[in-house]
């Protein structure tokens, strides 16, 4: 009976122990959770993403904390301080809200919040070959091209690039660019350009025919161009079909084979048999080889005539 009055004792104690662990550990994570919110700040941030000159929408909008020590100047701790404000620069998923990226307070949307300081927008008609088929797109940098007659003379009409990087504020209606990066098909295109320029665009638009050039992504350099007429355009027409066309490099020759070799001429035996005719009588002799075939039977012809003198010089 004692014994299990220990037993049961033990137990209870050993519950209790657990529980009062579990207790201390819940209370020291709940401490440490509150010391992280202590040095954290709510930051607010798009959920997806906002394009230049469109209201940002509070349910596009959520709150995430960031260190104290780590949020960027500008940011915004409430939805409600930034619902609806106008982007005036593209802001990605996930990015912090900031002053500097928002219009000012009351800005409507539209084309105006993209206007940098001390700058108009003026638009261009387009068709198109003069707007790349569709392929300019909002925020594209392009140079405006004027083809017009100098003066109103009968000279020949020139073309001359009189305004460069020029940053496209919208195509047609379209102020952000087509997702897929499709083509644009619109009438017009309005560009950013100082005070000035809108004069020279102006004369430019009424006087001649304009097109424009699009400028690569880090393209920003200005270049002086002489203009073109009709005169140079066959100029250089001329020019390359008097330029001689280089010629195909000639594949290199074979090495011609080399000459069969000789068959060695055969050996001659050292002696050889030659029949020699002395009127009907023939008569077969036998002498040393020297030379070829035709030198062994004249030896044996002149042997046969020696022997022949020798043998009727003889007394009877």
């Amino acid at each position: 009976m004692r014994e299990k009055h220990f037993t049961g004792v033990f137990v209870g104690a050993l519950v209790v122990g657990v529980a009062a662990t579990f207790s201390v550990y819940q209370l020291v994570i709940q401490r440490g959770t509150d010391a992280e919110r202590d040095l954290s700040v709510p930051v607010v941030v798009v959920v997806d993403e906002v394009r230049e000159g469109i209201p940002l929408p509070a349910t596009g909008l959520r709150v995430k904390r960031y260190p104290a020590d780590a949020v960027p100047a500008g940011a915004f701790t409430e939805i409600d301080s930034v619902a609806g404000r106008v982007a005036r620069v593209l802001i990605f998923p996930g990015e912090p809200v900031l002053e500097g990226k928002l219009a000012p307070v009351g800005s409507g949307a539209g084309l105006e919040v993209k206007i940098s300081a001390g700058h108009r927008a003026m638009s261009i008609p387009v068709n198109d070959y003069a707007g790349i088929a569709g392929l300019i797109q909002p925020n594209s940098r392009v140079d405006v091209l004027v083809t017009l007659r100098p003066d109103n003379r009968r000279r020949d009409r020139t073309s001359k690039v009189f305004l460069q990087n020029l940053r496209v504020l919208s195509v047609g209606t379209e102020l952000g660019r087509d997702e897929k990066g499709r083509p644009i098909s619109a009438s017009t295109v309005t560009v950013e350009v100082t005070p000035d320029q809108t004069e020279l665009l102006a004369v430019a638009m009424n006087e001649g025919v304009l097109h424009l050039a699009l400028r690569g992504f880090s393209d920003d350099d200005e270049i002086n161009t002489r203009g073109a007429t009709p005169t140079h355009v066959l100029a250089e027409a001329r020019r390359i079909q008097s330029t001689p066309r280089p010629r195909p490099a000639a594949k290199p020759s074979e090495p011609a084979p080399e000459p069969a070799a000789e068959p060695p001429a055969p050996e001659l035996p050292s002696w050889m048999k030659v029949q020699v005719y002395r009127g009907t009588q023939m008569e077969e002799k036998t002498v040393e080889a020297r030379g070829d075939s035709t030198t062994a039977q004249e030896s044996a012809e002149q042997e046969a005539r020696a022997d022949s003198s020798a043998a009727a010089k003889k007394p009877s």
